[in-house]
């Protein structure tokens, strides 16, 4: 699917209520900038109808915009080769397939991210991998309540 970009440009106080109002239109995702932003439409639905209902927008709340068509990319791709191991002490590794292994861990976990929760990037869940060295977990059983790979 080809999308277009609009690189709106507002007043920075009406950011939020340009984007309220195109969010009539098919467009898909926003992202708020600071005098305005992006706003994603699939470039099929980028059509003259689309410019007409832009154009009487721009009549109740001045704002202009920049359309170009978004260069095709795998994405995830891309977020993938930004992804770090997660080391906790020497206690616990976390990392994707294409890392190399960590021996110098008690604990390796091995999980291919595709942009998914339980990374352990984030703060709280390598907080909660570092409280876990702690707890002995011998004879216990254990339940990861949360919403993504069950890394804790």
């Amino acid at each position: 699917m080809e999308y277009t970009c609009l690189q709106v440009s507002c007043d920075p106080d009406s950011t939020e209520m340009v984007f309220a109002l195109m969010s009539r239109l098919p467009f898909e995702s926003f992202e708020e900038e600071d005098a305005g932003g992006k706003a994603y439409i699939l470039s099929e639905d980028w059509n003259q109808e689309t410019i007409a209902a832009l154009e009487e927008f721009q009549a109740i709340l001045p704002f202009s915009y920049v359309a170009g068509v978004v260069k095709q990319e795998n994405w995830n791709a891309i977020w993938e080769s930004s992804f770090h191991p997660v080391v906790i002490g020497d206690f616990c590794a976390i990392r994707a397939s294409f890392h190399p292994s960590m021996p110098e861990v008690q604990i390796e976990l091995i999980i291919d991210p595709k942009m998914a929760f339980g990374t352990g990037h984030h703060e709280t869940t390598s907080m909660m991998v570092e409280a876990m060295e702690d707890i002995d977990f011998e004879g216990k059983r254990v339940f990861d309540f949360g919403c993504g790979t069950g890394v804790l």
